[in-house]
């Protein structure tokens, strides 16, 4: 694996009035979050005295949507290969962001910072993909495991992201320090579980759809044929012969059919909708259907709509 260097060298050219003299930094925060393949990197310097003059900052070869500011404008800049050279006018704050995946190596975090002048205050914060864990797992009494270097001052998570935190004081020029995190990534096994859960509840709350419907259509049949006062009448053709139209009905169309005949050939909708348990589209849609085949019509009686069985 090999070692990248968040900030290699850093050096402040003061304008040739002020010498050479070196600068010292109050603090320097360096924030890292892991998403997609890339590191999004925000860097935050705040200086103990303003500066003014040539700031050049080493950062990733490999770089993105690079953003430079000192909190009230954004600074003339210019970058060759790694090397970032900042005009700066009596800057008390510097601001970086870019995005990077050479600080990555798979699914490993690898750094390495060296302080460009007198720090009183570092932190690095890293904070991990969603939905990853550590490949050693690590505990609030023992923060340092084989995935993590050096031991993190703090480990947290919000439920989805894991963030590491480590804190230096009173850095000196060309101090260094090395950090590792090994991670792994869940999501695929969390969605792959995820969609066999749905698949499940899916087919167990149709085969609870099934079972139940069923027996309320049987008992809706019986309900109207014990409202059917009308007596049965001989047909000419031979017993359980149907007529020609309903031997191409579907089975929800035939149903329709059947209420209707059980009720003198007419129905209120609303009362065919309770009595099919269909839904009121697919019930206008089979209405609509079998009124396009001349079985049935419809008339607006007020606010109610009658079904009829044409005579065939």
């Amino acid at each position: 694996m090999r070692c990248l260097m968040l900030v290699a060298v850093s050096i402040i050219m003061l304008a040739a009035v002020t010498g050479a003299n070196a600068q010292n930094m109050e603090s320097y925060n360096l924030s890292v979050s892991i998403a997609y393949n890339n590191a999004v990197v925000k860097e935050r310097m705040r200086f103990d005295n303003p500066v003014s003059g040539n700031i050049i900052l080493e950062i990733p070869e490999n770089h993105e949507g690079l953003s430079v500011n000192t909190g009230s404008d954004s600074p003339e800049y210019t970058v060759e290969g790694g090397i970032l050279n900042i005009m700066l006018s009596s800057a008390e704050v510097l601001e970086l962001s870019y995005v990077s995946s050479d600080l990555l190596e798979r699914t490993d975090f690898i750094a390495s910072f060296e302080a460009p002048y007198n720090i009183s205050s570092f932190m690095l914060k890293v904070t991990l993909p969603e939905n990853a864990v550590l490949v050693k797992p690590i505990s609030e009494s023992n923060l340092g495991s084989g995935s993590v270097y050096p031991k993190p001052d703090s480990a947290e998570t919000d439920g989805r992201s894991i963030t590491l935190k480590w804190h230096f004081k009173d850095m000196r020029k060309g101090d260094q320090a090395s950090f590792l995190v090994r991670y792994r990534k869940q999501a695929e096994h969390i969605y792959s579980f995820l969609i066999i859960i749905s698949l499940v509840m899916i087919i167990a709350l149709l085969a609870v759809y099934i079972i139940l419907r069923k027996p309320k259509i049987k008992e809706v049949e019986n309900i109207t044929e014990k409202h059917d006062d009308k007596p049965e009448e001989t047909a000419d053709k031979p017993e359980n012969e149907k007529p020609s139209f309903e031997k191409h009905l579907k089975e929800d169309e035939e149903q329709i059919v059947n209420i209707l005949k059980q009720r003198e050939s007419k129905c209120e909708q609303g009362t065919l909708r309770v009595i099919t348990g269909f839904s009121k589209a697919k019930l206008s849609g089979l209405l609509k259907e079998l009124e396009d085949r001349k079985i049935v019509h419809k008339e607006k009686r007020g606010k109610k709509n009658l079904v009829f069985l044409r005579e065939q």
